[in-house]
């Protein structure tokens, strides 16, 4: 598998970026959408520079060639977070682009997965799971150190997520509803409280809202709707119809 483009003036016109032998997967971009992440195969995080097209491999490491976390690049392109495998779990390591040493934030023997920056690159939020399979979401300083526990899983599940722009939550879709909720609507952590709110907008019967992502300038919410056969929707950041577009 590698990476292509395609117009979207001429849908029938693509371009291959890379040449890689293995498959390539999770891809991020960085801020000014300038260079891309992501893996390849079952040991590589590879960088590419989305305007030569040059791809190099910075880190090898055990990353399993199935449910591998997305790498991200740190909000000022000096390190890479990523997901490698030890003793059968995952643990939160860092890439500093400059020196190319990686630093373990975790080394707790049990898995931490799905590492995310915050707005201003002083913190991540991941998921871990301990040896009893409970699930909390966790922040870590982005030097290491002063972990702190932000809250339980919603219904015990974690799935993919983004932060809200200010910096005070996490934005996360799950399959999981209330007893009392007919559709499963994206929710926020807050993370002063511990909360979790569910968002407040039009969401039709059963349906189950995903991967949520807000828009560069923190004024839309894109995300898929639905588990499979998924499309993608927005809505405005304050709240609002959701509008499909696709």
């Amino acid at each position: 598998h590698n990476w292509f483009t395609i117009s979207a003036q001429s849908p029938d016109v693509e371009k291959q970026l890379t040449q890689d032998k293995d498959k390539n997967r999770e891809l991020s971009l960085n801020k000014d959408r300038t260079l891309g992440v992501y893996i390849s195969g079952r040991d590589e995080v590879r960088v590419i520079d989305l305007k030569t097209l040059a791809s190099t491999t910075v880190v090898e490491d055990e990353l399993w060639g199935l449910y591998t976390p997305k790498a991200h690049f740190s909000p000022d392109d000096r390190y890479i977070v990523f997901s490698p495998v030890r003793n059968f779990e995952r643990e939160v390591m860092l890439y500093h682009r400059a020196t190319k040493k990686t630093l373990n934030l975790t080394k707790t023997l049990v898995t931490e997965t799905n590492p995310v920056w915050s707005p201003d690159g002083r913190t991540l939020a991941f998921a871990r799971f301990d040896a009893s399979s409970r699930c909390q979401i966790m922040l870590v300083a982005a030097s290491g150190g002063n972990e702190r526990k932000i809250a339980d899983c919603f219904a015990g599940m974690a799935s993919t997520y983004d932060w809200t722009p200010d910096g005070s939550g996490l934005l996360m879709g799950l399959e999981a509803k209330l007893a009392n909720e007919r559709s499963s609507p994206l929710r926020k952590l807050d993370i002063a409280s511990g909360n979790w709110i569910s968002l407040v907008y039009v969401i039709a019967d059963g349906a189950i809202d995903i991967d949520p992502r807000y828009s560069p300038d923190g004024k839309w919410i894109v995300f898929r709707r639905s588990i499979s056969l998924s499309d993608l929707w927005k809505m405005p950041a304050e709240g609002g119809a959701p509008q499909r577009l696709t």
